[in-house]
């Protein structure tokens, strides 16, 4: 059980910084200033992207990933 929780831990964090990673790139096209500060600051890229139109399918993709990230959690606890 251990190993799944890892496992968990790791790939929940890692779905969420390719999501925020993707958003940036995406964003960048559009606001290269701005993209650069959102790397940073991890609420200002939810604002971006609510500005832009790219909200939707990131944010499916962030929270699943800050939910697998939590049961892994929950599991190595």
């Amino acid at each position: 059980m251990h190993t799944f929780g890892v496992t968990a831990l790791l790939s929940g964090l890692v779905i969420a910084f390719i999501a925020q990673l993707y958003l940036t790139a995406m964003i960048f096209k559009i606001e290269p200033g701005k993209a650069f500060v959102s790397l940073f600051i991890p609420g200002y890229i939810f604002l971006l992207a609510k500005r832009n139109g790219l909200y939707g399918k990131f944010l499916i993709s962030y929270v699943l990933g800050l939910i697998i990230f939590v049961i892994g959690g929950v599991i190595l606890s």
